[in-house]
């Protein structure tokens, strides 16, 4: 078994409980939480029966002794204290999570170990929870860059400058135009003469010579040092140069000229401004956006991109919501989540009706199909799906160790088991196994199917054997796994054990047959037979012929290529074997090969023998009786008779003597060395359900085409007419069936000589 499995309770530990560690090994098992926290802790206690003193083991359910597997929970078990009744606790209800197998309380509606939502409507809470925390984000967003927006429109506002500000006044040049009305006031008139004869004062200025000043001659300086040095030279100093005076010519004054009037200019008629044409509404902005949203909601659709297409309808609902678009809006939201809930409904019904029926195939293509559509409530069911196929890949494995638990071990089966755990001889190992399968109970399936893979090969064939005999096909997957062994008494014990595991009552057996994986046993029989092909002994053909049975009572039909390949034998058992296999799997009987003509020898060719003739056989002569005369009475003598002549002897012509018959022995009845009444032996049907299989002893006595009467416990089953012979097995049809149920496999059958 794959998964950890609590050997107290038997429930599987999930992926999560094994990383956080909540599980504890003890005495070589795993055990759970719940089940450590009932545990108590013991010390070395003596053992009444074998007087052993040491720690008690806790086998799940009681403590026993380590050493003789005595029951000591009595002896170890402390003191209980009741609690009174008003300080005791009401147990609150629990239930597992269906996703990570946690036990958690009835009334929780999210798993605090794996997170998950235990129903739908706090699955719809959240995602709406999520929609609306969203939707506020980007509404604040929207109004913090409108906030923005305004201020920054404000600020351009101020700084603009105003057209009703008053212009600085300005000098105009000579050739200005005539002043407006403005400037004649007087404060603008006594301005305008002072900057007049500024103007003038720094003209005249410029126009004034301008006397040179004589540059001062440049001498070098250099810091005194202690070496000698020479006098500096000097040069002479420049003469000066009288400037010459510039002769400015007076300018003339100009005469004042007197100002023209002020003319007012008249004012150009301005053309009329046209009418200001009406602001657009909030409609009419919504009624033109709304063409593109269902252009881009179409393809959305087309698309199956549900959930961006919830999100532009949002998007323009927020923009245009109380408008006729905005209702069409709307009406086109609720469309796109009719349709997400339509696709969640379809494939949900889908996907339990697939579990319902145990095809894991359907319910993963149902998953795979949630890939086309894009939504978070549809992504939310495909993850809850596949944590639904994940738990129930795992879910056979408890399933099993549940039904294997499920019967109560009695004490003698307990000590077998133990002793075929932890016994260090060989031989005792397998005397336990033995013994456990002349008992046939149940109860100990799971200490042989964990005993199948012992390393002594005489253990594992008593373990095989075992299985085989208590006949529950739990143990199928099992022995299958050992007919790939290397020891040809292992793997042809666990063929054998196959064939008889795989002819289990389907009825009495049927929740077993539920937890079997027949596909993988097919698997591993036809893996087996491809191993063993190039082998040809008495061993491997017996072999073959119980992995052919075995997957024509699986009903495997893909193993009709191995089983083909198997018709290359020399034997004719398996040939026969694999024949009717193909013939039950495929519905077709397989054409019986063409018989090869008899090669009829030539005569020789004889020559002719010269005749030798033949001599006369001697002519034989009759003599004749001498008459007898009667004596007379007493009268006179009579004279005496003439004398008759003698007649002539008859002539006997010789003829061919008749050729001699001789009778043609009959053939001796066959002489049976045992007599058959003595004879037992064991029974296995056929993959064509009409013959049988019998071994028996090495010398039966038995021959080709005898009737014999099969018995079980004194009781006749039917009578079988013998078809094949060979030194330790008889196959033979069915011809007269007495009892009422056909014949199963088995031993303890009877043979005798039908009358």
């Amino acid at each position: 078994m794959d998964d950890p499995i609590c050997a107290s309770c038997g429930r599987g530990l999930s992926l999560e409980e094994i990383e956080r560690g909540s599980f504890k090994q003890l005495g070589g098992r795993v055990y759970c939480v719940e089940c450590v926290g009932k545990m108590r802790r013991v010390g070395p206690t003596v053992c009444p029966q074998c007087g052993n003193h040491d720690t008690p083991l806790y086998n799940g359910k009681t403590y026993v002794c380590r050493k003789c597997g005595a029951d000591l929970s009595r002896k170890a078990a402390p003191a209980k204290t009741k609690r009174p009744a008003a300080t005791a606790r009401a147990r609150k209800p629990m239930k597992k999570c269906p996703y990570c197998a946690a036990t958690i309380p009835a009334e929780t509606l999210k798993c605090r170990y794996c997170g998950s939502l235990l129903t739908r409507e706090a699955r719809d809470l959240e995602v709406s929870s999520a929609q609306n925390l969203r939707l506020r984000f980007w509404l604040g967003s929207l109004l913090t860059a409108s906030l923005f927006l305004f201020v920054l429109l404000v600020y351009v506002l101020v700084q603009r400058p105003s057209p009703t500000a008053r212009p600085m006044a300005t000098t105009p040049p000579a050739s200005a135009k005539p002043q407006t009305s403005r400037e004649a006031d007087p404060l603008t008139k006594e301005v305008v003469a002072l900057r007049r004869e500024l103007a003038a004062l720094k003209a005249q200025q410029a126009r004034a010579p301008r006397v040179a000043r004589p540059a001062a001659p440049r001498t070098r300086t250099r810091p005194a040092t202690t070496r000698p040095k020479k006098p500096p030279r000097t040069r002479p100093a420049p003469k000066p140069t009288p400037a010459k005076p510039r002769v400015t010519k007076p300018t003339p004054l100009r005469p004042a000229v007197p100002k023209p009037a002020v003319v007012k200019p008249t004012p150009k008629p301005t053309p009329p401004k046209p009418a200001a044409s009406a602001k657009p509404t909030e409609a009419d902005r919504a009624a033109a956006a709304y063409p593109a949203f269902a252009a881009r909601l179409a393809k959305l659709k087309a698309q199956r991109d549900y959930g961006a297409a919830v999100a532009a309808c949002r998007q323009f609902l927020a923009l245009h919501l109380d408008t006729p678009s905005g209702a069409k809006a709307t009406a086109a939201q609720n469309a796109v989540r009719s349709a997400i809930e339509k696709v969640r409904t379809d494939h949900i019904t889908r996907f339990q009706a697939a579990l319902k029926k145990n095809d894991l195939k359907a319910a993963r293509a149902v998953a795979a199909d949630l890939d086309r559509y894009k939504a978070p409530e549809i992504a939310e069911d495909r993850t809850r799906m596949l944590a639904e196929l994940k738990a129930t890949t795992r879910k056979p494995a408890r399933d099993q160790a549940k039904y294997l638990t499920q019967w109560k071990v009695p004490p003698n089966v307990g000590r077998l088991l133990t002793e075929l755990r932890r016994h260090d001889d060989a031989n005792a190992r397998s005397r336990a196994a033995k013994q456990l399968g002349r008992l046939g109970h149940s109860a100990a399936i799971m200490g042989l199917m964990r005993a199948a893979n012992d390393p002594d090969w005489y253990v594992a064939m008593s373990v095989i054997d075992a299985l085989a005999a208590i006949g529950d096909p739990i143990a199928l997957p099992t022995v299958a796994h050992r007919t790939k062994a290397s020891f040809p008494g292992t793997y042809h014990r666990a063929a054998i054990a196959c064939r008889t595991l795989a002819q289990a009552d389907k009825k009495k057996y049927a929740e077993a047959w539920k937890l079997v994986d027949t596909k993988a046993v097919a698997r591993e029989a036809m893996e087996a037979l491809t191993l063993i092909s190039k082998e040809e002994s008495n061993v491997t053909s017996r072999f073959r012929i119980a992995l052919i049975d075995t997957l024509a009572f699986l009903d495997a039909k893909n193993a009709v290529p191995a089983i083909r390949a198997v018709l290359k034998t020399k034997d004719k058992a398996v040939r026969a074997a694999a024949n009717a296999a193909i013939a039950k799997l495929t519905g077709v009987p397989t054409p019986k090969p063409p018989a090869k003509p008899k090669t009829v020898a030539k005569p020789k060719p004889t020559l002719p023998k010269p005749a030798t003739p033949k001599k006369p056989a001697p002519a034989k002569t009759i003599v004749a009786p001498k008459p007898v005369l009667p004596t007379p009475a007493a009268a006179p003598e009579p004279a005496p008779p003439t004398p008759a002549k003698p007649e002539p002897a008859p002539t006997v012509k010789a003829t061919k003597p008749a050729p001699v018959v001789k009778p043609q022995p009959k053939e001796p009845a066959p002489k049976h060395s045992i007599p058959p009444g003595a004879l037992s032996g064991k029974v296995t049907p056929m993959a064509d359900g009409k013959s049988l299989a019998i071994r028996l002893p090495s010398k039966h006595g038995l021959n080709k085409g005898d009737k014999i009467e099969l018995a079980r416990n004194g009781k006749p089953m039917c009578i079988v007419q013998v078809v094949q012979v060979d030194a330790t097995r008889v196959v033979g049809n069915v011809v007269k069936q007495i009892d009422k149920s056909p014949p199963s496999a088995g031993t303890g059958i009877t043979i005798t000589l039908a009358k």
